[in-house]
């Protein structure tokens, strides 16, 4: 491994300088860091954000004159920020959603078969509702439709609140076979 020129002895004090140079530090060992994250990501954007976040890190630490082995330091530091980074995926699991783009119509995934069948369904539950005794048909459209709490079902009523919840699962009950397709 070639020793860079602060490695070797010629630091930023060395020429009269107090702090090294950001822009220095980036032109030495950019194109070094990106063909290192290369090999770990499968992205050249997402190459480069993770060089830019090691020039980040070392522009925070502000330790440039203080390190013996800066090409150790740096790449230290760029395998530290690539565990974040596979961290940050795992989290979040990133990586298993799919972009808008890639994803496929919401409408298009529906055959016209498949709404026939829908509308079908619709249709015989509204016959099987009209069947039920009118108070009853009452109650489970207020709950199951409108997600009217029981309390305010009772009170519309004028009947208990166990009353309504009776209602209800009388309509579930005899619901049942439509209810499941």
């Amino acid at each position: 491994m070639k020793l860079n020129k602060y490695a070797r002895g010629d630091t930023c004090a060395d020429r009269g300088k107090n702090v090294c140079s950001a822009a220095e530090r980036f032109s030495e060992y950019k194109l070094p860091l990106y063909k290192y994250f290369l090999k770990c990501v499968s992205s050249v954007d997402e190459a480069e954000d993770l060089v830019q976040e090691v020039f980040l890190r070392l522009l925070k630490s502000n330790s440039c004159d203080r390190i013996d082995n800066l090409d150790s330091y740096i790449f230290r530091v760029a395998a530290n920020t690539y565990k974040d980074y596979l961290r940050y995926y795992a989290v979040r699991s990133k990586g298993e959603h799919c972009s808008l783009e890639d994803a496929p119509e919401p409408w298009s995934e529906i055959s016209a078969e498949r709404a026939a069948m829908g509308e079908q369904a619709v249709n015989k539950l509204k016959v099987e509702l009209y069947k039920l005794p009118e108070r009853t048909r009452d109650i489970f459209v207020m709950r199951a439709i409108q997600n009217r709490p029981y309390a305010e079902i009772a009170e519309l009523m004028s009947i208990s609140t166990r009353s309504a919840e009776k209602h209800t699962a009388k309509a579930i009950g005899l619901l049942g076979d439509v209810l499941a397709v």
